[in-house]
């Protein structure tokens, strides 16, 4: 296995919705798009995420469902991140 691709990215809660993104991170935005195409085309096997808000000091799972959907609303920031559905599918080979 090889690494394909590294990246560090800004991920503020303002990026959150398409229509609300502040003129200032319209740049950010776009080039956040392009960097997911690439990430589309290289089909990786694996993503690892690491974050700065990564819940690291207790013990986390992984939620092996095939089908993720719902609504979030960050407790942390309800005025930026808010009802935000999701649909997640398992992917297959």
């Amino acid at each position: 296995m090889t690494l394909e691709l590294s990246m560090l990215v800004p991920h503020v809660p303002s990026l959150c919705h398409k229509d609300q993104v502040p003129d200032f991170q319209k740049d950010m935005a776009s080039a956040m798009k392009l960097v997911a195409k690439q990430v589309k085309e290289i089909k990786p096997d694996v993503i690892v995420l690491v974050s700065c808000h990564w819940p690291s000091t207790f013990f986390h799972y992984v939620d092996c469902t095939p089908i993720h959907k719902g609504i979030l609303t960050a407790f942390e920031a309800p005025d930026l991140v808010k009802d935000v559905s999701y649909h997640y599918l398992e992917m297959k080979n």
